[in-house]
């Protein structure tokens, strides 16, 4: 029997140091998404950390247009299959969530 291939515990991705949004407002953070590739590092701009009241989550970079008077959004990634977009969004969120939650708890020591 083959074994099965574990997760590493290293991820993926990195991300830039998220700037913070100063202001009372849902979305706590804006962070780019540095992605490894053949070529060297791909960054992907304008993820933001959002706070939904019950907890934090990682929203993907989208851009709003004006359709027949109304905001539509749009999102910038797309992925080919639902399984690789959760991958992608998991990993993202376990380096990104805890960083952001570490810059929220060092703003509230200095206060």
């Amino acid at each position: 029997m083959a074994k099965k291939e574990q997760k590493s515990a290293e991820p993926k991705v990195g991300i830039s140091e998220p700037r913070m949004v100063k202001k009372e407002s849902k979305i706590k953070a804006f962070f780019d998404v540095l992605v490894p590739t053949e070529f060297g590092e791909m960054r992907i701009r304008n993820f933001r950390i959002v706070d939904a009241g019950k907890g934090l989550f990682v929203s993907l970079p989208n851009r709003a247009t004006k359709v027949n008077g109304k905001t539509k959004y749009y999102n910038d990634i797309r992925f080919q299959k639902v399984v690789e977009y959760r991958g992608f969004l998991e990993e993202v969120s376990r380096v990104a969530i805890p960083a952001v939650e570490a810059r929220m708890e060092k703003a509230k020591a200095t206060v």
